[in-house]
């Protein structure tokens, strides 16, 4: 079975993971409940987001997720 995890950064939304799920049960694809969000800059809005803090916590999602499937 095909999994997926939702992997993001935005300006508004802090999930996709409500609208992935719908989408992805109807083909039979299993989302992860591990996600990883951070804010992303859109204009002036979370300006110099992601940061470095976040970069270390995407790598550190990315190696979980290769260890645990």
């Amino acid at each position: 079975m095909a999994k997926i995890a939702c992997f993001g950064t935005s300006a508004m939304m802090k999930s996709m993971k409500k609208p992935m799920k719908k989408v992805l049960n109807e083909f039979g694809i299993l989302l992860l409940e591990d996600e990883f969000y951070c804010r992303g800059s859109f204009g002036p809005m979370h300006k110099g987001k992601p940061d470095e803090a976040d970069l270390k916590a995407a790598r550190e999602f990315a190696v979980r997720l290769l260890e645990n499937n």
